[in-house]
């Protein structure tokens, strides 16, 4: 067996729709050697009931970056989301895997947990304010639907039959 299974998940309110590229973490370095714990990066539209929108397995495993360094976890397709999405994590194995926790915005609110992906909790109060350190990341580019706007051809129209006019002073080409 895998071990264990976790699911950590942060809601998001976002203005309007948009699409989702990837999203950011920081590991929380701790005893045990998480690197080689299975992890499955996930996108829900609800966790009431829990409607999966991207689940899959992460390429890279929880690593440790450099103090408040993030690791970029890249969707392998982007996903358009709504006005409210989730993100987060679904974890298989001995160990709980450590995000890291901002102490200094409170989004305690949006944080949520489960051990079987669709009875979710909320962190007890005794867990102090704060935010896990889990960051949507957006497109970073319009993409324009319809066609390219093009500047008009210069058209080397002829008209025939042609008149040649002759005066003193030259002769032209009337068409």
């Amino acid at each position: 067996a895998d071990g264990l299974t976790a699911y950590m998940a942060v809601r998001f309110d976002i203005p309007f729709s948009d699409t989702l590229k990837g999203f950011q973490t920081y590991f929380l370095p701790q005893a045990v050697d998480v690197s080689k714990q299975k992890i499955m990066l996930t996108v829900w539209s609800s966790i009431n009931p829990a409607i999966v929108l991207y689940e899959r397995e992460a390429s890279a495993r929880p690593t440790y970056s450099e103090i408040n360094g993030l690791i970029t976890f890249n969707l392998d397709t982007p996903l358009v989301v709504g006005k409210t999405f989730y993100i987060g994590f679904k974890t298989i194995g001995l160990n709980s895997v450590n995000v890291g926790y901002d102490l200094n915005t409170n989004h305690k609110d949006k944080m949520f947990y489960s051990q079987n992906g669709s009875a979710w909790s909320v962190p007890s109060s005794g867990i102090k304010d704060g935010s896990l350190m889990l960051r949507p990341i957006f497109r970073n580019r319009v993409f324009d639907v319809g066609m390219a706007e093009k500047s008009p051809e210069k058209n080397d129209l002829k008209v025939y039959p042609c008149l040649l006019y002759t005066s003193d002073a030259a002769d032209d080409l009337l068409c």
